[in-house]
């Protein structure tokens, strides 16, 4: 099956970037990149949380992701005890204990 980018995605400052892939009827998933180095990125929408390992970008000096995720949508910072609102996801950097080390891509 294939799926891609939708037009969901964004920028923040010149080296960070999402783009989300949003089927529901099938795979979702997010791609993103940042300068913040973290062992994983944990990705948590209205209807589920996933994550996965942050990986070196060759020649960049970004580290990278992809998540899948069902319903994933535009990138916000909310309360780690609020489930985000349909549409929205939260896009954390953890450490290598597990613990959040800060929240990616706020659009508000």
């Amino acid at each position: 099956e294939r799926a891609c980018a939708d037009r969901v995605s964004g920028t923040v400052g010149e080296d960070s970037w999402y783009a989300v892939a949003d089927n529901p009827t099938g795979l979702s998933f997010v791609v993103l990149t940042t300068p913040s180095d973290g062992a994983l990125v944990r990705v948590t929408t209205s209807a589920a949380t996933a994550s996965a390992a942050l990986v070196p970008v060759p020649a960049g000096g970004l580290w990278g992701a992809v998540v899948f995720v069902a319903a994933p949508g535009l990138p916000t910072c909310a309360s780690p005890e609020d489930t985000p609102a349909p549409g929205t996801m939260r896009v954390e950097l953890l450490d290598d204990d597990g613990d959040v080390a800060g929240c990616l891509f706020s659009s508000g």
